[in-house]
């Protein structure tokens, strides 16, 4: 089967879809990968299509793709995905990846997809009440040629190791847990900031304060794929906090 994964340019959503194209490949279909850059307004606002989005329809047209599966795709203006299920008839299913976090985004966005996949399970009564037609559980899973024991050098265990690790986004939620622990040996994998929504769920960022107990736990980068699990091998205790 052809199989078009369209996928933003956002980090976790951009691996995602590559994990998925690798998945569809073993399976033994025909698979492309799709990237996709936002417009300029963030969320359901106002979204402008960009040339690349415009390209998605050639891109369809000359693959002529049996399934399309879009990851999050919240910065797809919804009259082009009107558009692509009227002109192309092609089952069209999303793999949302933000339950329960942006629920009020993803339930505006999931009675227009074929299939709706959400990340939480119990966002599927949202998204039903929504009116989506097909929505289910999907959750995450692994790559173990990627998410494997590893062997570390000595300088690796020491850049990489600590008792207690996180990687991922800083929110204020998350910095509320993390003080609590700040008597550890704890690292955290992220640049120096705090990152947080506005009214108008922007998302915007404020440096951590000198004063906070987190100062010198950040490591001032993030880190991903070979990386990451370089942080997992070598920490004694890896946090998985979500953001709510």
């Amino acid at each position: 089967m052809k199989i078009l994964i369209v996928r933003p340019l956002t980090r976790t959503a951009f691996e995602l879809g590559g994990y998925c194209a690798k998945a569809f490949l073993q399976l033994g279909h025909e698979v492309m990968t799709f990237n996709f850059r936002y417009g300029h307004q963030s969320f359901l606002g106002k979204i402008r299509a960009l040339p690349n989005q415009i390209n998605l329809k050639k891109v369809i047209g000359a693959f002529k793709p049996k399934f399309l599966l879009v990851i999050k795709g919240d910065k797809i203006p919804l009259e082009m995905i009107i558009d692509i299920r009227k002109k192309f008839k092609t089952p069209l299913a999303n793999y949302w990846i933000d339950d329960p976090l942006w629920i009020k985004i993803s339930s505006q966005l999931s009675p227009f997809y074929d299939y709706f996949f959400t990340n939480d399970p119990q966002c599927v009564a949202a998204h039903k009440k929504a009116g989506c037609p097909n929505v289910n559980f999907l959750t995450f899973g692994c790559d173990p040629d990627l998410h494997r024991i590893v062997e570390l050098s000595e300088d690796e265990k020491k850049k990489f190791g600590s008792e207690v690790c996180f990687t991922g986004a800083m929110v204020s939620q998350r910095e509320k847990m993390l003080e609590a622990l700040a008597d550890f040996d704890l690292k955290i994998w992220w640049p120096s900031a705090i990152q947080y929504t506005d009214e108008d769920l922007k998302i915007k960022k404020r440096k951590i304060d000198s004063s906070s107990p987190l100062f010198l736990k950040f490591t001032g980068k993030d880190v991903w794929g070979e990386e990451m699990i370089k942080v997992f091998n070598a920490s004694k205790i890896c946090l998985n906090i979500h953001s709510q």
